[in-house]
């Protein structure tokens, strides 16, 4: 019985702890089956997950407001050219928050089937730019919930190499 017992534990915390997940600096865990994709270039990393992104990218005078405030401005011209389905429905102002004690800005989209929230920061003149969208997430206290069970946002390291 005690065998069965420490099978049972053992396949619950293999099959139910994060993966860690590493690339040119950055470090987080994953909480999903599926593995983060990486592209890398001359303008900066980008690594995509099902559930949005994240990408570094090297920046001189641009602040995390500035970009967050040109990127709402895109996605609004993007939203008012789309079809009334794909259209932003809600957005917040330019907030401040943290990424696991980084100091950061962020902004929330609401869409019809999904919630997005759009993080920048700089650390070291890298800019980080981390996506998430949460499908059939209606509100911020559930995409709230959604980030933390994701764990990407909370365990965000950045190892310069």
């Amino acid at each position: 019985m005690k065998k069965i017992l420490v099978l049972v534990m053992l396949a619950c915390s293999i099959l139910g702890s994060a993966k860690q997940y590493y690339c040119k600096g950055i470090n987080f865990e994953y909480k999903k089956k599926s593995y983060p994709h990486e592209v890398i270039s001359k303008n900066g990393t980008f690594i995509e997950f099902a559930e949005g992104s994240i990408e570094k990218i090297f920046v001189q005078h641009w602040t995390p407001e500035k970009y967050l405030l040109n990127y709402v401005d895109k996605m609004m011209e993007h939203s008012n050219n789309s079809r009334r389905q794909n259209r932003v429905k809600y957005m917040t102002e330019v907030q401040d928050g943290s990424v696991n004690n980084y100091p950061c800005k962020f902004v929330d989209f609401k869409y019809k089937d999904f919630y997005r929230r759009v993080y920048c920061f700089v650390i070291d003149d890298e800019m980080f730019i981390i996506k998430i969208d949460g499908l059939k997430v209606g509100n911020e206290i559930k995409m709230n919930t959604f980030i933390k069970k994701l764990k990407i946002v909370d365990t965000f390291e950045y190892i310069p190499e």
